[in-house]
């Protein structure tokens, strides 16, 4: 858990580059520990199915914790931190008391709902092609369409390409790395519900989309 990096690492740590493990780095990320947070404690893509903290699946009681309906809300999968400010200013300290008093949707994003409550105008806008949500972009159903060149591809959610097949531009090539960097693990057991996952992804999700959003929205699926 991120939360806890300012007490982990040592103290002469200043700058530290967080990344989920359910990524596919295609372009060197090392240049994000030293790119300009403008004094913010932390540098994060803007989420690709949460745009706002105020919107569904955002940040529970937003009006009560005098959150601006336009804040964005961001992606804590790829974080570039600055510990120094995030040690000064109790991020991960106050980003676990919000945890410990129930303040977060219970929709799963535990972490990273509480960091966006706490942090909400204390981070720096990467560009969006540093944290491309697989399961969007590049589909049918997608607002906008895929960075042109990706930096970092998040397999966010419950469908994860390692436990069955997915659609999407992303899938082939992440087949690809594993093979390269893997080419000796045995093939996963995928279990019956993993497979009927990759059915849908592959063969409905494109048209059942608008449903599964719904659903997604009320916190149903």
């Amino acid at each position: 858990m991120p939360l806890l990096l300012g007490e982990l690492l040592p103290d002469d740590v200043e700058r530290v580059l967080f990344l989920d493990a359910d990524l596919l780095v295609l372009d060197d990320p090392t240049g994000l520990l030293e790119a300009d947070l403008g004094g913010r404690a932390l540098a994060a893509a803007v989420d690709g199915a949460i745009a706002l903290c105020s919107g569904p699946r955002g940040v529970r009681a937003w009006r009560e914790q005098g959150i601006p309906a336009f804040a964005p809300y961001f992606n804590a999968g790829v974080m570039a931190i600055s510990l120094r400010d995030w040690r000064e200013r109790a991020v991960g300290a106050r980003a676990l008391r919000h945890l410990s008093t129930g303040g977060t949707t219970g929709g799963g994003f535990l972490h990273q709902e509480a960091l966006n409550a706490v942090a909400w105008d204390d981070w720096h806008e990467l560009d969006p092609r540093w944290n491309v949500l697989a399961s969007h972009a590049g589909r049918p159903y997608s607002q906008a369409p895929p960075p042109e060149h990706p930096g970092i591809v998040h397999f966010a959610g419950r469908m994860k390409p390692w436990r069955g097949g997915l659609a999407g531009p992303y899938a082939p090539p992440y087949r690809a790395a594993l093979a390269e960097v893997a080419p000796l693990l045995p093939a996963p057991a995928h279990r019956l519900r993993d497979r009927a996952l990759s059915a849908y992804d592959r063969r409905l999700r494109d048209r059942l989309f608008p449903l599964e959003r719904a659903l997604w929205r009320r916190g149903l699926i």
